[in-house]
């Protein structure tokens, strides 16, 4: 996949190219210069080609701007440039199969969900995991203690990288203030009082406006906004009811959220942030414990990672606003566990359950492909983070070995690549 000039495709940029830039003066000065997009999912960074030495400084979007932001910056960017240690357009090979990390943690329903800090760290969700050591370093390839977190089983469920670096871990079973990690600190801190009610939110997303969208899964009620300014929760609209309905959501390039269907089989599985409401999406596949996660592709399509689905309706098309049928997936129950989108564009689907190797989706040529043997055991991972190396990182779930890293192949793999701003090109 080759770096390429944006632009050259691109229209020129207008006045409110650098709107809603926290440091526009120091942006302008460096705008003739290669900018790293996605640094953090929260910013932008720039530097010079040939710069070397350590990360480049960065520039941060406000986030309310966040999604507007990556599309007016775009006609200014030049890729080429680097990430912590890495290039884009430098080729990193790997042999797509899973590689060993420093031992985890013991126990089973450790962790649910990942998230990068601004440290290039990985930060482990607490599913019922009480313990300290719930930091992975990719750097030392081992992992590190952080404060004591909140006790409970099944406490959390996906996190968010908010704003200001914290970590926003999505309550599921989870009752007390006590959700939000400080890696600045190394502290938990409280958080607004939570909605009451058991097996609350499945994931959450960061909104275009800095809001945390917490995606409704028995939850019923209305109050699924969290707002990192005032440190309190807010009401949305109201939402469709039913217990287990929702397992996980991706902001779509027009702003709105695809809620990721499990056991819901309506069509209000849309929530537009604007109107602070859902809205009615096309008519979805049938049958229960469909999808367990989402990723948005380089093609601006949602796809859904198979639980214990089966058929070939997975993927979700926001321009046409239906449902589109892909390669027919592995067969089998309780198999993948969310979705990460690696740097050569193809989708990564976490094994939980399945022990085959066709578990890379390619969207290019709407195919399975074969990657090395999983682990072999049940209930292995729940969710992933792709990390500043390019491999993902497979949250152990109930894995006990070592065996949790996925290293992408392909002498084609640009980390951080511009097929990130794919989806977004003159959508908005």
């Amino acid at each position: 996949m080759a770096t390429q000039n944006l632009s050259d495709r691109l229209p020129t940029p207008d006045s409110t190219t650098l709107q809603g830039m926290n440091d526009v003066d120091s942006f302008e000065a460096q705008a003739e210069k290669t900018v790293v997009v996605n640094d953090n999912e929260n910013g932008l960074t720039y530097a010079e080609v040939s710069s070397g030495g350590g990360p480049p400084p960065r520039v941060t979007t406000n986030c309310s701007q966040s999604v507007q932001d990556m599309v007016d910056i775009y006609p200014l960017i030049q890729f080429g440039t680097t990430r912590g240690n890495y290039s884009i357009g430098t080729p990193r090979s790997g042999d797509n199969s899973f590689e060993s990390g420093g031992t985890p943690p013991t126990g089973g329903g450790k962790f649910q969900g990942a998230v990068l800090m601004n440290n290039n760290k990985v930060f482990a969700i607490p599913n019922s995991y009480n313990g300290t050591t719930y930091i992975y370093n990719p750097g030392t390839n081992s992992w590190e203690d952080g404060a004591t977190p909140p006790s409970g089983s099944d406490k959390f469920s996906g996190g968010v990288m908010l704003p200001n670096g914290k970590v926003f871990c999505v309550p599921f079973n989870y009752k007390n203030a006590t959700y939000i990690y400080n890696p600045d600190t190394d502290t938990w801190e409280d958080g607004g009082t939570l909605p009451s009610g058991s097996y609350k939110f499945a994931a959450g997303v960061l909104l275009p406006n800095g809001k945390v969208f917490c995606v409704p899964n028995s939850y019923n009620g209305t109050t699924y906004i969290y707002n990192p300014d005032s440190n309190s929760w807010e009401n949305g609209g109201s939402q469709p009811s039913g217990s287990s309905k929702f397992s996980g959501a991706v902001l779509m390039p027009n702003g709105k959220v695809f809620c990721v269907p499990y056991n819901y089989t309506g069509t209000s599985y849309i929530y537009n942030p604007d109107t602070n409401s859902f809205q009615t999406g096309g008519s979805q596949p049938s049958g229960t414990g469909k999808f367990r996660g989402g990723v948005l592709m380089p093609n601006g399509k949602v796809f859904c990672a198979p639980f214990s689905y089966n058929d070939t309706k997975f993927i979700y098309n926001p321009d046409s606003n239906s449902w589109e049928n892909g390669a027919t997936p592995p067969s089998g129950t309780n198999k993948f566990k969310g979705a990460t989108l690696m740097t050569n564009g193809k989708v990564l689907c976490v094994p939980y359950s399945y022990t085959g190797t066709s578990y890379i989706y390619n969207p290019e040529s709407n195919s399975w492909e074969n990657g090395g043997t999983p682990p072999s055991s049940n209930n292995n991972f729940t969710g992933g983070v792709v990390m500043d190396n390019g491999k993902v990182f497979c949250a152990p779930f109930s894995y006990a070995g070592t065996d949790y890293i996925f290293h992408p192949e392909g002498s084609d793999e640009y980390p951080y690549g511009d097929w990130m701003l794919e989806p977004f090109f003159n959508k908005l």
